[in-house]
C-alpha cells in the first residue's frame, strides 16, 4: 500500500534539521530523540512532506539518501541512524 512519506522538519527561520519516514500523522510528531527535541523547542518545528504515495521500503530508501544528500551539502541533522538501518 501507498500510504508512506519522507518529510523534513525545518526550524521557523527555515533551517532543515531532521530527515524522517513516516505514515498517518508522524511528521508531526515531534518527539524524537533530545537534540531534535532541543532544536524544535527552542526555534520552532515546521514540517514538510518531500514525497509521499510511497512503499515503506520506498519511503526508507528515499529517507537515507535525503539524509545522505542534505549532509553532504551541508546541513547539520539531528538524525540518530543517518538512515542506516543495517
Amino acid at each position: 500500500m501507498y500510504r508512506y512519506y519522507v518529510y523534513g522538519h525545518y526550524t521557523d527561520d527555515g533551517t532543515l534539521f531532521y530527515i524522517g519516514k513516516g505514515s498517518g500523522g508522524r511528521l508531526n510528531n515531534n518527539n524524537r530523540n533530545s537534540a531534535h527535541d532541543r532544536i524544535a523547542n527552542k526555534r520552532g518545528c515546521v514540517s514538510k512532506i518531500f514525497i509521499d504515495g510511497l512503499l515503506e521500503d520506498e519511503a526508507l530508501a528515499l529517507e537515507k539518501d535525503f539524509i545522505w544528500h542534505a549532509e553532504d551539502i551541508g546541513f547539520i541533522l539531528t538524525n540518530q541512524n543517518l538512515g542506516d538501518y543495517s
